[in-house]
């Protein structure tokens, strides 16, 4: 669109900046320095450049992490002012007047993080060739050079980096009797990585006295930490190990606190139980070296009551002298989890003895789940389960079927729980309608179960009679061993079918609704019958609503938003960001798949965390909700597919989908869906989609879309493909490796579309030599067409002379890079690689 960009309101040209995809970014950087500027301050981050030199060429591979998904990216620099971008499988030419390679080089690594910047030395012919890379690379962050360079080369290749690089990682032995070891581990490095498992390095005394390699964490400053000023110590908390800060944070209350305000990423507490040994992780997600890692640190409770830390990057262990095990589990929890106290997973592996579980109830108060593991003895299993099982506020998992005639499984069904998992694959769970009729736990999910239909019709005849009013079970998932007969478990049970589900109505007025597939019995959860807590939420202050707000899931936040017009606007208005949903329709439903994300707000931590995702499947009277290999139904009156997609949509402020993947519906149906699904970055047309529904789909939706995929050849001679090719379209690729996609020379010259790809082409030599030679003629001077990818069959010989016989042509390199020019200057690059032709027109 004619839009002055640059003329806009900052803050819509920060909006337009977060709604391009990172290529649209560095070729806005490319447009001047303000827009360089303006591409660096964005939120889009190049977490990391890897500069690889293979031989005489140098290839730029970028990996981004910003407020979408994580990208990777790849640039070719040849000498001059063109660069390659690989893009998925096809490649653009980039070009900008006045650019040298080394302009570039410097252009890129000025929109990298620092630290996240890699020269990678990799099968390079000649020393010299190292001289024309020292300039555009003067500081970096890593240097590695790979095993296949020489032995000269390599040491060539330290002697001129290793002053301007903080790590060197060497793949090779370049060592021998004349040229030791030691005067490598002099180099004054931050880290020196030596790796070669065939080759192994010699190493004696004098050359470990010798070493002046360190490892900055090891490395203590003389500096009285707490006495800097404010901007300066949170600055160097930021770049702090987590295990480095967690030793911190013990050292005093103000330490504590300064840790605390740092801002560090937790993933989670876990603590695991071995014989009489309790076992604690705290795992954490940490940017170092332009690179996002997960970091854990250990701590053992042990016999005599010792505790001792252990690292996972190999430096020494710590021994606490001072704190008990309950208080570093308070510690921590106030540290890292200040708004959900609360251990994520405690793990039963074994105890000894028995006794030893009062102990652990005694250090472990609460937790969020509970796993019962399949090494604990059956005595050990029962009884952790009856001591520990209330301590788990969300589920308890109990891993192989410990019980017999004798010793049933009803006392433990019997228990007041919130959700419970029995799991067992190899020997069921044996059930009984009285297991079912005393169950109290609220979900319940069993595989294997070893039940009859006929215990399942006694099951639902005595709830029918209305004998279990106050049934507390709300979820009731059986993976069985034995198929079932549908009939024989409704035998004698008035039902209606529902949305393939049947539905069981008492004369008090209770539903009922039962799923049953041949090895699966499931009652979901149906919204009428969930359990409100007895809060006015909307009278709360509205600091204390949005902190609420902000506190949900996505299952709870999307359940709130459907209760009225103002929940709707409060949870829109909590300005919830997620990625963009991805979506497929399929039969008589359409799915989507939505995931959020957190972004730590520290300039130090250029990464992404997922916080909560949803599946969610919209059907005419019903949404189903995926939950532990199960679901639940939701439904809200008068809500059409229609209503439950606008609410979705509405309720995270998007207009847009991020991919929309068509597979298995009628043509009724895609007339239906093409009204009311949102606009798509890409769209799927699936090979389980029929020829109808195939040709209509990419008439109706394509347009709308980037990005176009094809999976099914519906072309013949009646119905060929040049249609579709005249469509003014960005980026189509057809893809069906069952049936080649016939082309002939006047469906190549109706091309509209700017970037396609064709698998399998079913094309001759003597086609593309015509195609070439029009196309050198000038006939097809405003040609829109970019980039055109041809895959042809495996079979098939190609030979270059053959293609381009009569035509003047430049080979670029080694026989399968081919260059053509035009009279009025334009250009057009072929490759010819591995049975498929790329065409780059310029």
């Amino acid at each position: 669109m004619p839009i002055r960009l640059l003329s806009l309101p900052i803050a819509d040209v920060q909006y337009a900046l977060e709604c391009m995809d990172i290529d649209e970014l560095i070729a806005f950087s490319l447009c001047s320095n303000r827009t360089k500027n303006l591409v660096k301050s964005s939120h889009e981050k190049i977490l990391t450049i890897t500069a690889e030199i293979d031989d005489n060429m140098i290839k730029l591979e970028m990996f981004v992490f910003g407020l979408g998904l994580e990208k990777e990216f790849k640039f070719v620099v040849h000498e001059g002012p063109s660069i390659e971008f690989h893009r998925g499988d096809g490649i653009e030419f980039w070009r900008r007047e006045g650019f040298t390679q080394n302009d570039w080089i410097a252009h890129f690594l000025s929109l990298c993080h620092p630290r996240g910047k890699l020269l990678k030395i990799n099968n390079v012919s000649t020393i010299a060739c190292l001289d024309t890379v020292q300039q555009p690379f003067p500081k970096f962050f890593k240097l590695q050079i790979c095993g296949n360079n020489s032995v000269e080369l390599t040491r060539a290749a330290v002697s001129k980096f290793s002053s301007v690089a903080h790590v060197v990682s060497i793949e090779s032995n370049p060592f021998d009797d004349e040229n030791h070891i030691s005067e490598f581990l002099n180099l004054n490095l931050e880290e020196l990585r030596l790796e070669n498992s065939l080759n192994p390095y010699k190493v004696d005394l004098n050359d470990l006295l010798l070493t002046n390699i360190y490892r900055k964490p090891l490395t203590l400053m003389p500096i009285c930490l707490l006495s800097l000023p404010s901007d300066d110590l949170q600055y160097a908390l930021c770049l702090m190990d987590f295990c480095d800060l967690t030793a911190l944070s013990l050292c005093s209350k103000r330490t504590k606190n300064l840790v605390d305000y740092s801002n560090v990423a937790i993933e989670g507490i876990y603590i695991e139980v071995d014989e009489n040994r309790i076992h604690s992780k705290i795992s954490a997600f940490q940017s170092y070296g332009g690179s996002c890692y997960a970091r854990t640190i250990k701590f053992v409770l042990r016999e005599d009551s010792s505790i001792e830390f252990e690292r996972d990057d190999r430096f020494p262990k710590w021994v606490n002298t001072e704190f008990t095990f309950s208080q570093l589990i308070a510690h921590f929890l106030s540290l890292w989890n200040p708004d959900n106290r609360i251990i994520q997973k405690l793990t039963i592996k074994n105890v000894n003895p028995m006794t030893y579980l009062d102990t652990v109830k005694q250090l472990i108060p609460e937790c969020e789940a509970l796993e019962i593991s399949e090494n604990c003895s059956d005595d050990v299993a029962k009884m952790a389960f009856l001591k520990l099982a209330p301590i788990a506020v969300e589920e308890v998992v109990f891993q192989k079927n410990r019980f017999d005639n004798e010793n049933d499984i009803s006392k433990l069904l019997s228990l007041n729980l919130k959700s419970v998992v029995f799991h067992d694959s190899e020997n069921p769970f044996k059930l009984e309608s009285n297991d079912l009729l005393s169950l109290i736990i609220v979900d319940l999910y069993i595989e294997t179960a070893n039940i009859t239909g006929k215990e399942l019709n006694r099951f639902l005849k005595l709830w029918m009679k209305g004998n279990h009013g106050s049934y507390r079970p709300k979820f009731l998932e059986l993976h069985l061993k034995n198929e079932l007969n549908c009939e024989e478990v409704l035998k004698g049970i008035k039902y209606d079918t529902v949305d393939n589900m049947n539905r069981l109505k008492r004369a008090d007025g209770k539903e009922l609704d039962i799923l049953i597939k041949m090895k699966y019995f499931c009652i979901p959860v149906s919204q009428s019958s969930l359990q409100l807590m007895p809060i006015r939420l909307l009278s709360l202050p509205v600091a204390d609503l949005q902190y609420a707000l902000n506190c949900m899931d996505i299952h709870a936040l999307v359940a709130f938003s459907l209760c009225s017009n103002r929940t709707k606007n409060l949870v829109k208005s909590s300005k919830r960001k997620i990625d963009l949903p991805i979506v497929y329709v399929d039969k008589n439903h359409v799915q989507f798949e939505i995931c959020e994300r957190i972004f730590p707000q520290n300039d130090y931590f250029n990464f992404q965390l997922p916080r909560y995702s949803l599946k969610i499947c919209f059907y005419d009277t019903r949404a189903e909700i995926a939950r532990r290999g199960g679901f639940e139904v939701w439904k809200k009156e008068e809500f059409t597919q229609s209503d439950w997609i606008a609410h979705l949509m509405s309720i995270f402020n998007e207009s847009m989908i991020r991919s929309l993947t068509i597979m298995n519906i009628s043509l009724s149906y895609l007339d239906d869906v093409t009204e009311f699904i949102p606009n798509c970055i890409s769209l799927v047309i699936s090979h389980l989609s029929s020829n109808d529904v195939t040709e209509k789909a990419f008439l109706k939706l394509a347009p709308t879309a980037k990005e176009v995929e094809v999976c099914r050849n519906i072309f013949d001679s009646g119905n060929d493909i040049s249609k579709l090719l005249a469509l003014n379209l960005k980026k189509v690729s057809f893809d069906d490796w069952r049936k080649s996609f016939k082309l002939e020379l006047d469906d190549l010259l109706v091309i509209n579309i700017i970037n396609l790809t064709i698998k399998i082409a079913n094309i001759t030599v003597r086609e593309l030599n015509r195609f070439l030679k029009l196309w050198m003629k000038g006939n097809h001077r405003f040609y829109r067409l970019k980039t055109l990818e041809l895959k042809l069959n495996d079979e098939m010989e190609i030979n270059p002379e053959e293609v381009f016989k009569g035509i003047k042509y430049e080979i670029v390199e080694d026989n399968y890079s081919f260059r053509l020019k035009r009279r009025d200057g334009k250009e057009l690059r072929v490759f010819i690689v591995f049975g498929s032709f790329y065409f780059f027109f310029d």
